[in-house]
């Protein structure tokens, strides 16, 4: 069991649209870090590589097995909820190409406590 949050996409194939920038953060309200995305055809793996490359504090950027790009918020705050947000898109239709609004995304997954109301520890 896991204190982080994911947000898991559909398999790509992506079609990247010219001049798409991907807002990432790990608070909703909060920073967001801009990363530039090659336009075209991409694969999930492509796309997690030029977001690790530019290092979003806070998330990792990865493919399943399945082909779909899984983004983690990977060093939540102690004691805190964990969140993984994505931008407005600005009007670039990035988000778009992923599924997601063009206002942005988040998910939030709350701690988990120990020693847990089900003893989970």
């Amino acid at each position: 069991m896991t204190s982080l949050r994911e947000i898991r996409l559909g398999a790509g194939p992506f079609t990247v649209p010219s001049s798409a920038v991907l807002a990432l953060g790990i608070t909703r309200d909060g920073a967001m870090t801009d990363v530039e995305l090659t336009a075209g055809s991409r694969t999930a793996a492509q796309v997690a590589a030029e977001i690790e490359a530019v290092g979003v504090t806070g998330i990792t950027a990865s493919a399943d097995s399945d082909g779909r790009l899984v983004l983690t918020a990977s060093a939540p705050v102690a004691g805190t909820p964990s969140c993984v947000a994505v931008g407005t898109d600005g009007g670039t239709s990035t988000n778009a190409a992923f599924g997601w609004s063009s206002g942005g995304e988040h998910q939030v997954r709350a701690a988990i406590e120990a020693p847990g109301w089900r003893g989970v520890i």
